[in-house]
Protein backbone atom coordinates (compact mmCIF):
# COMPACT_ATOMS: atom_id res chain seq x y z
CA UNK A 1 0.00 0.00 0.00
CA UNK A 2 2.02 2.82 -1.69
CA UNK A 3 -0.12 5.72 -1.12
CA UNK A 4 -2.03 8.12 1.57
CA UNK A 5 1.37 9.52 2.28
CA UNK A 6 -0.47 12.96 2.40
CA UNK A 7 -4.31 13.81 3.45
CA UNK A 8 -6.31 16.04 5.48
CA UNK A 9 -4.67 14.65 8.58
CA UNK A 10 -1.18 16.63 8.16
CA UNK A 11 -0.68 20.36 8.40
CA UNK A 12 1.09 20.69 4.37
CA UNK A 13 -0.26 19.99 0.93
CA UNK A 14 1.85 16.95 -0.46
CA UNK A 15 2.08 13.83 -2.79
CA UNK A 16 0.20 10.84 -1.85
CA UNK A 17 1.87 8.39 -4.06
CA UNK A 18 4.94 9.93 -5.21
CA UNK A 19 7.63 7.41 -6.62
CA UNK A 20 10.48 9.33 -5.18
CA UNK A 21 11.61 12.32 -2.59
CA UNK A 22 11.93 15.45 -3.72
CA UNK A 23 14.89 17.65 -3.42
CA UNK A 24 13.15 21.26 -3.97
CA UNK A 25 10.63 19.89 -2.08
CA UNK A 26 10.89 18.09 1.11
CA UNK A 27 7.83 19.46 2.69
CA UNK A 28 6.11 17.80 -0.03
CA UNK A 29 7.45 14.38 0.42
CA UNK A 30 8.03 13.05 4.00
CA UNK A 31 7.44 9.98 1.88
CA UNK A 32 8.32 7.97 -0.94
CA UNK A 33 7.38 4.28 -2.31
CA UNK A 34 11.10 3.28 -3.11
CA UNK A 35 12.36 4.46 0.50
CA UNK A 36 9.39 2.16 1.52
CA UNK A 37 9.93 -0.72 -0.51
CA UNK A 38 13.57 -0.05 -0.05
CA UNK A 39 12.85 -1.09 3.63
CA UNK A 40 10.99 -3.94 3.53
CA UNK A 41 13.92 -5.43 1.19
CA UNK A 42 16.52 -4.37 4.06
CA UNK A 43 14.35 -6.20 6.63
CA UNK A 44 14.70 -9.06 5.07
CA UNK A 45 11.52 -9.18 2.50
CA UNK A 46 12.23 -10.89 -0.73
CA UNK A 47 11.46 -8.28 -3.75
CA UNK A 48 9.70 -11.07 -5.76
CA UNK A 49 6.71 -11.02 -2.97
CA UNK A 50 6.19 -7.19 -2.76
CA UNK A 51 3.31 -6.27 -4.85
CA UNK A 52 3.17 -1.83 -5.07
CA UNK A 53 -0.31 -0.35 -4.36
CA UNK A 54 -1.43 2.24 -6.38
CA UNK A 55 -4.56 4.71 -6.15
CA UNK A 56 -7.49 4.98 -8.24
CA UNK A 57 -8.66 8.00 -6.59
CA UNK A 58 -6.78 11.64 -5.26
CA UNK A 59 -6.77 13.60 -2.51
CA UNK A 60 -7.65 17.57 -2.16
CA UNK A 61 -6.31 20.06 -0.27
CA UNK A 62 -8.34 23.96 -0.11
CA UNK A 63 -6.86 27.41 0.58
CA UNK A 64 -3.65 26.65 -0.06
CA UNK A 65 -0.70 27.98 -2.00
CA UNK A 66 0.41 24.97 -3.96
CA UNK A 67 2.67 21.90 -2.97
CA UNK A 68 4.55 21.70 0.60
CA UNK A 69 2.31 24.86 1.75
CA UNK A 70 -0.07 24.83 4.52
CA UNK A 71 -3.86 24.67 3.68
CA UNK A 72 -7.17 24.63 5.14
CA UNK A 73 -9.29 21.28 5.97
CA UNK A 74 -11.44 20.18 3.04
CA UNK A 75 -15.57 19.65 3.70
CA UNK A 76 -15.99 18.70 0.19
CA UNK A 77 -15.53 15.07 -1.38
CA UNK A 78 -16.65 12.23 -3.57
CA UNK A 79 -16.98 9.60 -0.92
CA UNK A 80 -17.48 10.40 3.00
CA UNK A 81 -13.82 11.16 4.04
CA UNK A 82 -12.80 14.67 2.96
CA UNK A 83 -11.17 15.57 0.21
CA UNK A 84 -11.19 12.14 -1.58
CA UNK A 85 -12.22 12.63 -5.46
CA UNK A 86 -12.01 9.14 -7.62
CA UNK A 87 -9.55 9.03 -10.50
CA UNK A 88 -12.31 9.43 -13.00
CA UNK A 89 -13.24 12.63 -11.84
CA UNK A 90 -9.73 14.32 -12.18
CA UNK A 91 -8.82 16.41 -13.27
CA UNK A 92 -11.45 18.86 -12.21
CA UNK A 93 -12.76 21.24 -15.26
CA UNK A 94 -10.06 23.89 -15.98
CA UNK A 95 -7.15 21.95 -14.15
CA UNK A 96 -4.15 21.12 -16.56
CA UNK A 97 -2.21 18.37 -14.70
CA UNK A 98 1.60 19.38 -13.60
CA UNK A 99 4.31 17.07 -12.98
CA UNK A 100 6.77 16.68 -10.09
CA UNK A 101 9.67 15.51 -12.48
CA UNK A 102 11.98 14.68 -9.63
CA UNK A 103 9.30 12.98 -7.39
CA UNK A 104 7.77 11.08 -10.42
CA UNK A 105 4.26 12.86 -8.59
CA UNK A 106 1.13 14.75 -10.55
CA UNK A 107 -1.29 17.00 -9.59
CA UNK A 108 -3.40 20.09 -10.38
CA UNK A 109 -3.20 23.68 -8.69
CA UNK A 110 -6.30 25.78 -9.16
CA UNK A 111 -6.44 29.57 -7.95
CA UNK A 112 -9.71 31.69 -8.50
CA UNK A 113 -10.45 34.76 -6.82
CA UNK A 114 -10.24 33.70 -3.01
CA UNK A 115 -10.82 29.96 -3.67
CA UNK A 116 -7.70 27.46 -4.05
CA UNK A 117 -7.73 24.08 -4.47
CA UNK A 118 -4.47 21.42 -4.94
CA UNK A 119 -5.06 17.72 -6.08
CA UNK A 120 -2.46 14.96 -5.55
CA UNK A 121 -3.43 11.76 -7.72
CA UNK A 122 -1.59 9.71 -10.54
CA UNK A 123 -2.05 9.72 -14.03
CA UNK A 124 -0.58 7.30 -17.17
CA UNK A 125 2.52 8.39 -16.93
CA UNK A 126 3.08 8.11 -13.42
CA UNK A 127 1.83 4.49 -13.36
CA UNK A 128 5.01 3.61 -16.65
CA UNK A 129 7.34 4.99 -13.96
CA UNK A 130 6.18 2.73 -11.16
CA UNK A 131 5.89 -0.54 -13.48
CA UNK A 132 9.43 0.33 -14.81
CA UNK A 133 10.37 0.62 -11.03
CA UNK A 134 8.73 -2.71 -10.24
CA UNK A 135 10.30 -4.10 -13.35
CA UNK A 136 13.87 -2.71 -12.09
CA UNK A 137 13.48 -3.44 -8.75
CA UNK A 138 12.41 -7.39 -8.95
CA UNK A 139 8.81 -6.53 -7.29
CA UNK A 140 6.17 -9.07 -7.98
CA UNK A 141 3.80 -6.52 -9.63
CA UNK A 142 1.09 -3.96 -8.27
CA UNK A 143 -2.46 -3.63 -7.51
CA UNK A 144 -4.86 -1.35 -7.75
CA UNK A 145 -7.50 0.19 -5.38
CA UNK A 146 -10.10 0.76 -5.88
CA UNK A 147 -11.11 -0.52 -9.68
CA UNK A 148 -14.42 1.48 -9.38
CA UNK A 149 -12.11 5.01 -9.31
CA UNK A 150 -10.01 4.00 -12.89
CA UNK A 151 -11.20 5.47 -16.30
CA UNK A 152 -11.74 3.64 -19.56
CA UNK A 153 -9.88 3.97 -22.73
CA UNK A 154 -6.42 5.34 -23.30
CA UNK A 155 -6.74 6.70 -19.53
CA UNK A 156 -6.80 3.60 -17.70
CA UNK A 157 -4.52 3.17 -15.42
CA UNK A 158 -4.79 -0.78 -15.04
CA UNK A 159 -5.39 -0.88 -18.52
CA UNK A 160 -2.18 1.17 -18.70
CA UNK A 161 0.14 -1.21 -15.99
CA UNK A 162 -1.44 -3.82 -18.14
CA UNK A 163 0.17 -2.65 -20.81
CA UNK A 164 3.65 -2.34 -19.57
CA UNK A 165 4.01 -5.67 -18.49
CA UNK A 166 2.46 -7.41 -21.26
CA UNK A 167 1.72 -10.34 -19.10
CA UNK A 168 -0.38 -11.26 -16.43
CA UNK A 169 -0.13 -13.92 -13.88
CA UNK A 170 -2.96 -16.72 -14.21
CA UNK A 171 -1.56 -18.56 -11.00
CA UNK A 172 -4.24 -21.10 -9.56
CA UNK A 173 -5.89 -20.09 -6.07
CA UNK A 174 -4.71 -21.97 -3.54
CA UNK A 175 -6.41 -20.93 -0.94
CA UNK A 176 -8.38 -22.88 1.52
CA UNK A 177 -10.96 -21.42 4.56
CA UNK A 178 -13.13 -24.59 4.83
CA UNK A 179 -14.77 -22.65 8.34
CA UNK A 180 -15.75 -20.01 5.85
CA UNK A 181 -19.55 -19.15 5.79
CA UNK A 182 -19.20 -18.48 2.21
CA UNK A 183 -19.40 -22.16 -0.37
CA UNK A 184 -17.32 -21.49 -2.68
CA UNK A 185 -14.63 -21.04 -0.08
CA UNK A 186 -15.22 -23.91 1.74
CA UNK A 187 -12.89 -25.81 -0.97
CA UNK A 188 -9.89 -25.55 -2.59
CA UNK A 189 -9.38 -23.91 -5.41
CA UNK A 190 -7.32 -25.11 -7.80
CA UNK A 191 -6.01 -27.61 -5.67
CA UNK A 192 -3.86 -29.34 -8.24
CA UNK A 193 -1.56 -27.15 -10.48
CA UNK A 194 -3.21 -26.60 -13.94
CA UNK A 195 -1.10 -28.10 -16.44
CA UNK A 196 -1.95 -25.89 -18.89
CA UNK A 197 -0.27 -23.11 -16.97
CA UNK A 198 3.20 -21.93 -17.15
CA UNK A 199 3.53 -20.61 -14.04
CA UNK A 200 4.10 -23.05 -10.87
CA UNK A 201 1.96 -22.65 -8.02
CA UNK A 202 4.95 -20.11 -5.82
CA UNK A 203 4.87 -17.63 -8.72
CA UNK A 204 4.57 -14.16 -8.19
CA UNK A 205 2.24 -11.94 -9.43
CA UNK A 206 4.51 -10.97 -12.55
CA UNK A 207 5.35 -13.11 -15.02
CA UNK A 208 9.50 -13.57 -14.81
Amino acid sequence: MAYDFAGQWGTKTGHASNLYRSSQHTDATPFDVASAVQGYVNSGIPANKILLGIPLYGRSFNQTNGLGQVFTPSNGSQWGEPGIWDYNKLPKNGATPLQDNEAHAWFTYQKEGNRSEFITFEVPQSVRDKVAYIKGQGLAGCFFWQASGDKKGNESLISTSFGEFREIDETDNYLNYPTSKSSRDQKPVGALPNPKSRYKPEATRRPP
